[in-house]
């Protein structure tokens, strides 16, 4: 039986090892690594927003440039064939080769933490408000500035910040704080406790904002008798109008992160 390999993924590696380089030299761009990796900057740029694949080939020649031991190559090339080769028998051979890797319990630590990060990152609106707020033309990539315009603690705005860098949703390119602009969404009608999180902390969030000017925010409720059938084709049309919004062209400068909240609910169940 084919066992799914969670989101432990060959391309995590690649980001942590970026991360990592970083790390100790502040300087060193996206478009650095690519050449390292021997690779252009777009490629490099589709890869880890994991719109295209690795084949095996350039995975070994990825290992040979970043001086993988032998027990690390084994490993970043296994993943890579159980990722991404078409061949069942390949990726069963694969999964096989990886659960024998000496280094297999290590690195399966090394994924629970980061998919722990990236659970975390899902479950609390800060991180969905910064990820937008480097949007806007006057951001400034310090905590004090998050802070203040997020109305959170500075220690708060810091761990957010170090957190979206660890998990490579927030990256540094040529010196500019950015997000990495991909949309977060989750399977329709999937039980999330993550999600559920998310939801409770919005609308305790939006709150205080009741008081708000009437210039700057909107509240409309909806009370009504109708058959509970109509459900599915409700929720499809807050689905699209979700995306609507989300998808509508913004003229810049950019100066604000507004929250869209919709909840329908069944009050007689």
């Amino acid at each position: 039986m084919l066992i799914k390999f969670m989101n432990y993924d060959p391309i995590t590696l690649l980001q942590a090892e970026y991360l990592k380089r970083k790390q100790k030299n502040p300087q060193y761009s996206q478009r650095a690594f690519a050449r390292d990796l021997g690779v252009s900057g777009s490629q490099l740029s589709e890869i880890f927003k994991k719109r295209q694949g690795i084949s095996l080939k350039r995975a070994n020649d990825i290992a040979d440039r970043l001086h993988w031991n032998q027990s690390k190559r084994d490993f970043f090339c296994d993943l890579v064939q159980f990722k991404f080769s078409r061949i069942a028998v390949e990726r069963e051979r694969s999964w096989k080769r990886l659960k024998q890797n000496p280094s297999f319990k290590n690195h399966l630590k090394f994924f629970k933490k980061i998919n722990e990060q990236r659970l975390q990152a899902h479950s609390d609106w800060v991180y969905f408000a910064v990820l937008e707020l480097v949007r806007i033309h006057d951001f400034e990539p310090t905590p004090e500035f998050i802070a203040r315009k997020l109305s959170i603690t500075k220690t708060r705005a810091q761990r957010v910040l170090n957190r979206l860098l660890a998990i490579n949703y927030l990256q540094i390119r040529d010196g500019v704080l950015v997000s990495d602009g991909d949309n977060f969404e989750t399977f329709d009608d999937t039980p999330s406790l993550a999600i559920q999180k998310i939801h409770r902390r919005m609308i305790k969030k939006t709150l205080p904002y009741l008081h708000q000017s009437v210039h700057e925010r909107e509240f409309q409720t909806l009370i009504m008798a109708c058959p509970l059938s109509l459900l599915p084709k409700l929720k499809s049309q807050i689905r699209e109008f979700i995306n609507k919004v989300g998808s509508m062209p913004k003229k810049k400068p950019l100066d604000s992160v507004l929250a869209l909240t919709i909840q329908l609910t069944n009050m007689t169940s």
